[in-house]
């Protein structure tokens, strides 16, 4: 079985479409297990390809055609899938829920991981100063990936917002992070944390839910009617 990718080549670990179907539809056949009930059942539907491929575009936007390619498979038969890099595969996991985001990031960064280190050590003589110079060399590659998956995963929280926009219309409640980032208001952290103190006791004044979301940064993180949001924002000056 081929795939051919219409994107350059690239060293960073990857997950089709295909993988990550499969990656979902096992996550939930564990659920469907530790419930005691079978899959696919009510509650625990088994996913299709063709809807997920269909849900790409939604979420990706303009950047789903990067990723787009085929895959070739007994018979000489073919099949359109996208083979996605890390924030991509967690921007469509987390589109079905914040708990497979977590779990394909955990996926993605162990596939990161497994790959062999870009710096070596240099080959010297002396034992100890050889060990010594691995050892800088594998703090400062540390160092970098904490910084990069870091810089990543804001990315994706920043990102949470428009995506909830497009595939829940329904939903009302964001975190103030992500409400900003919908209407275009760039805020740090210790601002939306200030922000987001207002916005519990506005909520509470008006008997408005607060409800909760995972973050994958922060654990659990409030989240506040649109309402409650948009007056709160609205009444603080931001730079």
């Amino acid at each position: 079985m081929t795939t051919e990718i219409a994107t350059a080549p690239t060293d960073k670990p990857t997950m089709t479409s295909i993988e990550l179907v499969d990656f979902i539809n096992s996550e939930r056949k564990k659920a469907a297990e530790q419930a005691g009930v079978k899959f696919p059942s009510k509650g625990f539907a088994k996913l299709a390809h063709d809807d997920f491929m269909a849900k790409v575009p939604k979420v990706l936007g303009a950047d789903a055609p990067k990723f787009s390619g085929t895959q070739s498979y007994g018979n000489n038969n073919s099949r359109a899938i996208y083979t996605l890099p890390k924030r991509e595969a967690c921007l469509m996991a987390m589109s079905y829920s914040y708990d497979l985001q977590a779990k394909v990031f955990d996926k993605m960064t162990a596939l990161e991981a497994a790959q062999p280190p870009v710096a070596t050590a240099p080959v010297v003589r002396d034992t100890r100063t050889a060990a010594l110079i691995e050892a800088l060399i594998r703090q400062d590659a540390l160092e970098q990936e904490q910084q990069r998956q870091s810089a990543e995963m804001a990315r994706i929280s920043e990102t949470v917002a428009v995506i909830e926009a497009r595939t829940q219309p329904e939903n009302k409640h964001f975190t103030v992070m992500g409400y900003a980032n919908l209407v275009g208001k760039k805020i740090d952290l210790a601002t939306a944390s200030r922000l987001g103190r207002k916005c519990a006791e506005l909520s509470r004044t008006q008997g408005m839910l607060i409800g909760d979301v995972t973050d994958p940064r922060f654990g659990r993180v409030h989240s506040y009617h649109e309402t409650i949001l948009q007056a709160v924002l609205d009444s603080t000056a931001l730079a």
